[in-house]
């Protein structure tokens, strides 16, 4: 049985998956990694520099990089040893003798023929990419590198100091593919495909404005205009929110498109009014907006005002002396400045965040001095809730027409 088992050993041909759960197909059985990691992590090396043996200095140096191991070389022989008897009972033709010593390095069984997904995944991706490349072609070969990708680079070690710099390298080129072949799928009209495609790629990298902007497009050209308001909404929070800054012109264009759409749906007043009526915040109180909205309104206030001449303030929240705001401070301070502005500011003005530590705010029919009265309520306001002792609340205010001018 035993020699049935290891019958044609120089012909096995073994497939590795490293995009997701590292697994082993071999003999059509699938051999998966078991909870003890730092055996597999040893194999896992060994597979990714099978083309020459590995010097056992430089696996101890991978495996036990900040030297936590009191005894290495023993402790790689016992990795080893504890590969070997795991694979006596596997599929492989080589069995027991998968990892081979010759008193200075560690290589793979020769006898084995190994290829990887995520080898076969950067060939694919690159060729489709690949200007000399069809398009037809391109569309195919991207279609398969996706679908290679079923996560990051083994994604339950990315701890290891040698697996994060290959599993950001592969995560960027399979971002790459999903950008490219969105932008094949939107011309061809697939736009469903284009929306599961840049969806599971968002779930990687939340902050990818182009897949977002991908993913927005294909919701409108399916006539999907409530869940497309809704993600455009949702992008627009995150961003301002954890990021400190709006999405770029692009993406925020598309919101105009997003209310021609809807009201092309419902080509009457009645659109129009249910847009007005929907009330996210009081009407009694100034708008708290978006940057683009707040320009616009600058714009307006700018071309339309008489004698009393509009003015804009910028506040900004730093640290008293030589003290660094720390992230809980920066989180929660603009909350407490937010209600503080809504408290302060009367119901024709607008404010935006500008970045995670600055808001702009336009005061319509208010002179400087006046402007300098509501901003002191303000700061007043902030500071006597005694909060954030270590924050100071600098204000500046000029003519909304000085500001505009050339």
């Amino acid at each position: 049985m035993e020699s049935a088992r290891h019958a044609s050993a120089a012909s096995q041909k073994v497939f590795v998956r490293f995009l997701g759960a590292f697994q082993i197909e071999a003999n059509g059985s699938v051999i998966r990694e078991t909870t003890a990691q730092r055996p597999w992590n040893l194999l896992q090396y060994l597979i990714v520099n099978r083309g020459a043996p590995v010097p056992k200095q430089m696996l101890i140096d991978t495996l036990w990089p900040e030297g936590e191991s009191k005894q290495p070389e023993y402790a790689l022989k016992n990795l080893a040893y504890r590969l070997r008897s795991f694979f006596s009972a596997s599929p492989l033709a080589c069995g027991s003798s998968i990892i081979q010593y010759n008193g200075s390095s560690y290589q793979l069984a020769p006898n084995i023929s190994w290829s990887t997904d995520y080898e076969l995944f950067e060939k694919l991706a690159l060729q489709g990419m690949a200007e000399n490349t069809s398009k037809s072609a391109q569309l195919a070969l991207l279609r398969r590198a996706v679908r290679l990708y079923q996560g990051d680079f083994l994604a339950n070690h990315t701890h290891e100091n040698w697996v994060m710099p290959l599993a950001t390298y592969y995560r960027t080129l399979y971002l790459r593919c999903v950008e490219t072949l969105a932008t094949f799928l939107e011309k061809s009209g697939l736009y469903e495909e284009v929306c599961r495609l840049t969806g599971k790629a968002l779930a990687l990298d939340k902050y990818n404005e182009p897949l977002h902007t991908a993913y927005l497009r294909g919701l409108v050209n399916q006539n999907k205009h409530k869940e497309a308001q809704e993600h455009y909404e949702w992008v627009m929070s995150t961003f301002e929110k954890e990021l400190g800054t709006p999405p770029s012109v692009e993406f925020r264009s598309l919101y105009y498109q997003l209310s021609v759409a809807a009201f092309a749906a419902q080509p009457n007043l009645s659109a129009v009014a249910a847009w007005l009526q929907n009330k996210t915040q009081p009407a009694e109180k100034a708008v708290f907006c978006k940057f683009d909205t707040f320009l616009n309104y600058c714009r307006y206030a700018g071309r339309t005002a008489t004698n009393n001449q509009p003015s804009i303030a910028l506040l900004s929240l730093s640290g008293k002396k030589r003290h660094t705001p720390t992230k809980q401070e920066l989180e929660q301070a603009p909350l407490l400045l937010t209600e503080n502005l809504f408290a302060c500011l009367s119901h024709n003005s607008a404010f935006c965040r500008l970045s995670p530590s600055q808001f702009l705010l336009l005061l319509p029919q208010t002179t400087p001095e006046k402007g300098k009265m509501i901003l002191s309520c303000v700061q007043n306001s902030f500071v006597s809730g005694g909060q954030f002792p270590l924050l100071v609340l600098e204000l500046e205010i000029q003519p909304l027409k000085q500001i505009m001018q050339p």
